[in-house]
Parts: structure tokens; C-alpha cells; sequence
């Protein structure tokens, strides 16, 4: 490997030139590859999030269910995934391997930009990772936090996203008000 690869700044660049030109499997790859890289290109693939559930999805699959359209357990996450609809429920908390992984993500993310908190995105989901989350910000580098469509339940679960290093917070609350 040429000695250049092995400085940081070079190889965030690279990460996020591929980032940027819509290149993310091969951020992947690269990230999978070697090492010294896997830091850098995951966190620029992890730096600006748009959904909470790609980060929750990537728990591995046991520790959720998947089902149709009926919700049948009281912890439930519903979301669309191109044409179909996929339910998912906590069959288990994550083992401290899993909730490493999950944190080394969380840690690489600077920006969530949720604009409309789904109906389905559950409490018990929140109180989970709450209960995982105790003497810990769940996102320590999160710089700017942008979560739109607030329901009355999510508030008592804002300060997961807050950090010493959050900046910008813009909070929209569902309005009760229904025209028609």
C-alpha cells in the first residue's frame, strides 16, 4: 500500500469524494478492504443521516422480526422500503457486541436531518435504546439535529440526540389541529 493511504486526511477525502459522487457501495468496499480505512469512510458515510432507521437497521436481523401489515407485538416499527411493507418488532435487546457496532455508527454521525417522524417509529424502540444509552450521549458528535413531525411521545426521548457537541436544533412538533 502506498504511504500516502496511510494518512487520515487523504483517505477522508477519497471517502467522501466516493460519499459524494453517489458511489456508497464502493465506500463500502473500501471500508471493508483494509483497516487503516474502515474509520474514515464509515465516517463520512455515517456523518449526514436522513432516517433514524438506517441506523436502527443496522442491528442484525434476529434481533428484529419481519411481518406483514398486522401489528401484533406492542413493540412495533413499521417502515416502506420500495414496494412493500415490512414490520419490525424487538424480539430481543442487543448483546454488547452488537450495541458496539451500533454505537460506532452513531458516533460517526454529525447530522439528522428526520423531516417527518413516522407513525410506526415506536416508543418502545426509543426506551430500548434508551435503556442501552445510560451514562452515554447516543450520538457524542451530533452537530446539528433537524427532526420535523414531533409526536407527543417522542419528547421525553429528545435528549438521546443531544450532545456537548450539538449546535443546531430546529424541533417541529405535529400540530393536533385538523383542517377538513
Amino acid at each position: 500500500m502506498h504511504a500516502c493511504l496511510n494518512v487520515d486526511e487523504i483517505m477522508r477525502l477519497i471517502a467522501h469524494n466516493l460519499v459524494a459522487s453517489s458511489r456508497k457501495g464502493s465506500a463500502v468496499s473500501l471500508a471493508c478492504c483494509c483497516k487503516s480505512f474502515e474509520d474514515p469512510v464509515l465516517d463520512t458515510l455515517w456523518a449526514t443521516q436522513d432516517e433514524l432507521h438506517t441506523l436502527l437497521e443496522s442491528l442484525p436481523s434476529d434481533v428484529w422480526e419481519e411481518g406483514g401489515y398486522s401489528v401484533s407485538a406492542p413493540k412495533t416499527w413499521l417502515f416502506s422500503s420500495l414496494n412493500f411493507l415490512i414490520q419490525k418488532s424487538f424480539q430481543r435487546p442487543p448483546t454488547t457486541r452488537e450495541w458496539a457496532r451500533f454505537q460506532k455508527y452513531a458516533r460517526g454521525m454529525r447530522e439528522i436531518r428526520q423531516w417527518v417522524i413516522p407513525d410506526s417509529l415506536s416508543p418502545e424502540t426509543f426506551s430500548v435504546i434508551q435503556l442501552c444509552t445510560i451514562n452515554e450521549p447516543l450520538f457524542p458528535n451530533l452537530r446539528t439535529l433537524d427532526l420535523m413531525g414531533i409526536k407527543g411521545w417522542l419528547i421525553p426521548f429528545i435528549p438521546l440526540f443531544l450532545s456537548l457537541r450539538t449546535t443546531s436544533i430546529t424541533l417541529g412538533f405535529e400540530s393536533n389541529l385538523r383542517k377538513g
